[in-house]
């Protein structure tokens, strides 16, 4: 097994958020790593999302981009509870399915130590290695936030050692609630510990400590250090609020 982390992310149609989160992992993030880049759009054909961040990265040797699995650009009304959850029998959208399947393909493709599942519409704020891999000594996973509705901590940002997520099989899926609340499950079930970080989302007064000036989405802290932020539901965003965290989320970064 290789030293470091690595990083699995899913695109669905919006490059320009894998091109920021990309750009922060580089910013604040120690060496060594890989991101393994997993495009759910169209990857074969004319102006396809594949060749476009093959182009997009060509020159990072830290970027891998994999074909993941291909889904429609636009997610029908009817498709948005399709795929019935084993444990419970909760259904879920389709896209959840699609998404912890590429996950999956991306964590296989890799052998570093630790595996860090990111949504695409997030970027990191801050150095935070130093804080946050010593938390997986005392738990078996770490995640973004606890859902009260599902009873499950969420995936936006999940780390996990990969001895940890191989000896236990807990490679992401939607068994549970929705994606990743496997892990949750296992971990309820076996009596093992998990957590998640502080964040904005479970406990609002923090965001006036939000380092983005935007309307939506929570930011994650780690030893009061604010290093991590989500959009939320960035697949789904009308083109103003799309460039409103293309515009905040740059400047923020700075230049290359």
């Amino acid at each position: 097994m290789d030293k470091g982390i690595d990083f699995v992310v899913v695109n669905f149609y919006r490059s320009e958020y894998v091109y920021l989160l990309v750009r922060s992992i580089h910013k604040y993030t120690k060496d060594p790593y890989t991101i393994y880049i997993m495009n759910n759009g169209i990857n074969e054909g004319e102006d396809n999302n594949y060749d476009e961040l093959k182009a997009l990265f060509d020159d990072d040797d830290k970027v891998v981009v994999l074909k993941g699995v291909e889904q429609e650009q636009e997610i029908k009304p009817e498709d948005t509870n399709s795929v019935e959850c084993k444990i419970g029998g909760r259904m879920i959208s389709i896209a959840s399915k699609t998404k912890t399947e590429s996950q999956r393909k991306g964590i296989r493709s890799g052998n570093r130590e630790f595996v860090c599942l990111l949504d695409y519409d997030a970027i990191f704020l801050n150095e935070w290695v130093d804080d946050v891999l010593p938390m997986l000594e005392d738990y078996t996973f770490i995640g973004e936030r606890w859902e009260p509705a599902l009873g499950t901590v969420k995936d936006q940002i999940l780390l996990i050692k990969r001895k940890t997520l191989e000896l236990y099989n807990l490679y992401p899926n939607t068994d549970y609630q929705d994606g990743s609340g496997n892990l949750t499950y296992f971990c309820h079930r076996q009596k093992l510990s998990f957590t998640y970080f502080e964040n904005s989302f479970n406990n609002r007064d923090l965001r006036k400590l939000h380092l983005l000036n935007i309307g939506n989405g929570e930011q994650c802290f780690v030893n009061g250090k604010p290093f991590y932020y989500h959009y939320a539901r960035g697949a789904t965003r009308d083109k103003s609020l799309y460039h409103q965290w293309i515009t905040a989320a740059s400047n923020y970064l700075g230049g290359d």
